[in-house]
């Protein structure tokens, strides 16, 4: 795909955070997004037989909730017709959201989206945040139990990662499990977001786990359907299963560095067949 293509997607990622969430323009929607998208990450509320319809009448709720929200797509990048955003976004609490009453209270959050793009509308989303903490912070939810007394337990939060982050894709369980700081050895942390866009089933098991002081490696198999591009091989419906490694060091109860492989080689072999 060519540089120009992609810039252009990005550009409507663009229009779609200025032009609705900032602008508040409801009927920008349907210029950005086609009738049968598929958002695997609904808004509150949203019904998920009419996508577009139900997310235009679930946002006024949040804009007259956070009436002064403002959105910052802090960085863009984008590889075939995938488009990922790294953002940011801030807003005052002055209307009633999801039951809770106004609380005044100034709000911030960080967000990652990604999009797939399809001629000059986006045709799919996936995305977290820091939601689950703002919920917390207006009381609508409890605050979770934490991972151990002491948050010292390296195979509790190592099986915590494998779960909330790779199974239930609750990328606000980062900020909770991991280091700001960690290294990521094997650089595959934007790569296993692309292969869940590609699966969007693909589940992990945790087959075994050797830990010894603050090192865990966890032996794991997964699964999932090839539902969209993967590596260049366009989606096939196949299912495909294999075997994956994921090698932590934890300190004070956060990963610090972590090492992860998988069976690509194999991967590839069972869609490309």
């Amino acid at each position: 795909m060519s540089q120009a293509t992609l810039e252009k997607n990005k550009g409507i990622v663009s229009r779609w955070i200025d032009e609705v969430f900032n602008g508040k323009n409801l009927e920008a929607i349907e210029k950005l997004k086609f009738l049968s998208y598929l958002d695997w990450t609904p808004f509150p509320s949203q019904r998920l037989d009419l996508p577009v319809s139900g997310l235009k009448q679930s946002l006024p709720e949040f804009f007259a909730a956070v009436p002064d929200l403002h959105f910052t797509a802090n960085e863009l990048f984008a590889e075939g017709d995938m488009v990922v955003c790294l953002g940011s976004w801030h807003g005052t609490h002055l209307g009633q959201f999801m039951g809770v009453p106004p609380t005044g209270q100034a709000l911030t959050g960080t967000r990652v989206d990604i999009f797939r793009i399809a001629g000059q509308k986006m045709s799919e989303h996936w995305g977290c945040g820091g939601e689950l903490g703002t919920l917390r912070i207006l009381g609508a939810i409890a605050s979770p139990p934490t991972l151990g007394e002491d948050r010292g337990d390296s195979r509790t939060v190592a099986s915590a990662f494998m779960e909330q982050i790779v199974n239930q894709r609750n990328l606000a369980a980062i900020d909770e499990l991991v280091d700001a700081s960690a290294i990521d050895h094997s650089s595959l942390g934007l790569t296993s977001f692309f292969l869940m866009t590609a699966f969007p089933d693909y589940r992990v098991t945790i087959e075994d786990m050797v830990a010894e002081g603050d090192t865990v490696t966890i032996l794991s198999t997964f699964s999932g359907t090839h539902e969209g591009e993967y590596a260049g091989i366009p989606a096939s419906g196949k299912r495909v299963s294999g075997a994956r490694t994921d090698t932590f060091r934890i300190v004070g109860g956060k990963i610090v560095e972590c090492w992860q492989d998988w069976d690509s080689a194999g991967l590839l072999e069972q869609i490309a067949s």
